[in-house]
């Protein structure tokens, strides 16, 4: 999958926590992080670093209103 943002279950139980910061994820996850696999975090990690790119693809595929991203 490209981004979690298109993912149906977005915002699921293994990254929901994630959403703060990179950082964040090693600080929430700390006791689960042998669940996450080294791709599942650097996907995360990569998105969450960047919230106004996470928050554009979930509204250009829909699933927030457009004026999120300064349409009318």
């Amino acid at each position: 999958m490209e981004s979690c943002a298109l993912c149906e279950d977005f915002v699921c139980k293994k990254v929901g926590n994630l959403l703060a910061s990179a950082e964040g994820m090693f600080v929430f996850m700390n006791n689960k992080m042998s669940e996450v696999t080294r791709e599942e975090f650097e996907l995360c990690a990569r998105q969450f670093c960047s919230m106004p790119a996470l928050i554009r693809i979930m509204a250009d595929a829909g699933k927030l209103p457009g004026w999120v991203k300064g349409e009318r």
